[in-house]
């Protein structure tokens, strides 16, 4: 197991995923202390929208591209074709930076209206709360890169700010973990080595280094962490094909021909995002055919502080000898029970055919197309 040291611009943490079932159903430990759904259409106001008190705007280049409320619709410009946002509370409308419509049909770069603009929210009082999570459903798509969307968190009433990226590390007009347009992304950071137990934490959304497209934001929670919540990053597998000179992937069909390789180094990140250390952390590694376990091994049993950010790898390899359909998983577990089991574990599927061959199975590996 690999231990990686953490830096304060990312102490928090950052993880994310698809939006489950039971997204607000946070429970014990885990309870919400703030919550907002941007309910802020207001047909009074003249600009029709009308921001909760105590949030404020910052344009430091007096461009008047900002910041604003977007109702439960979809976002049209001569760059932008995106059907409404399909967060959990769609209905009452969303935060939103929309940088594709202030710069509508400028397709010159270097004519585009720059953005470097910040949303703030009211100052929280965290001074009864041992842990703190940012939690919040969104979906984006920006100019060349996504390096300019951060979340920044101050517990001096706005004197010092520590930093987290909150791009999914996108490229030029990438989506976050590829979803579907429209479709909520959940982002979720434990900012409590910033904001546990202070009483003047101040949150903004900052986006620069771009000029078009779109960001959205809805249901933002503050919530107390669980007492125990690993979180896995990534996972990944290798084949081995027998040459030491080369490091090869997986193949989704395989014709038993041309096995002659097994499948090898089964490894897995996670984070420790719960309150408390983790104590028999280990990663196992199942592979089934046709629905029947044939293949298991665990790593050795781990310590996990808070906050951690492990790596863990499985050498032993797995020879696919027989027709069928597999499966690997990989599943995180610790001593205590885990109060979030769907984020800690993972699929993988393959299958060993007559005569059939590809490397992936029928989804994109893209979810877009390069151009402006």
């Amino acid at each position: 197991m690999k231990n990686f040291t953490l830096f304060l611009l990312i102490l928090g943490m950052v993880a994310s995923f698809s939006l489950p079932s039971n997204a607000q159903n946070l429970k014990g430990s885990g309870e919400v202390f703030y919550h907002t759904t941007f309910d802020w259409g207001n047909p009074d106001d003249p600009k029709g929208w009308t921001a909760d008190e105590g949030f404020y705007f910052e344009d430091p280049l007096d461009n008047g591209c900002n910041w604003h409320w977007w109702p439960n619709d979809s976002l049209n410009a001569i760059l932008v074709k995106e059907p409404p946002f399909r967060s959990s509370s769609p209905e009452d409308g969303h935060l939103c930076l929309f940088a594709g419509l202030y710069n509508d049909y400028i397709t010159v770069v270097s004519e585009l209206t720059a953005i470097d603009h910040s949303v703030v929210f009211p100052t929280f009082d965290c001074s009864d709360h041992s842990s703190v999570m940012v939690r919040y459903e969104t979906h984006f798509m920006a100019y060349s890169t996504s390096s300019g969307m951060e979340m920044l968190v101050s517990n001096d009433a706005g004197v010092h700010w520590a930093t987290y990226p909150v791009g999914f590390d996108c490229g030029h007009k990438q989506r976050p973990n590829g979803a579907a347009p429209g479709e909520a992304v959940i982002f979720e950071a434990n900012i409590s080595d910033v904001a546990a137990g202070m009483s003047e934490v101040i949150i903004k959304f900052h986006w620069s280094n771009s000029g078009i497209y779109f960001w959205l934001i809805d249901d933002f929670q503050l919530a107390e962490a669980f007492d125990t919540d690993l979180v896995m990053k990534y996972f990944t597998m290798e084949w081995d094909d027998g040459n030491e000179g080369t490091i090869e992937s997986y193949s989704y069909n395989l014709p038993i021909s041309q096995l002659g390789g097994a499948l090898t180094n089964f490894e897995a990140s996670l984070v420790n995002f719960g309150e408390f250390d983790q104590y028999g952390v280990h990663l196992n590694v199942d592979v089934t055919k046709n629905s029947q376990s044939i293949w298991n091994k665990s790593s050795e049993p781990e310590w996990m502080p808070v906050l951690l950010l492990d790596t863990t790898t499985i050498e032993e390899p797995f020879t696919p000898a027989e027709f069928g359909h597999y499966k690997v998983t990989w599943d995180f577990r610790q001593e205590e029970t885990e109060q979030s089991p769907e984020n800690n574990i993972a699929e993988a599927f393959f299958n060993v055919t007559d005569s059939v061959y590809s490397r992936g199975d029928d989804t994109a590996d893209e979810s877009f197309v390069w151009g402006l």
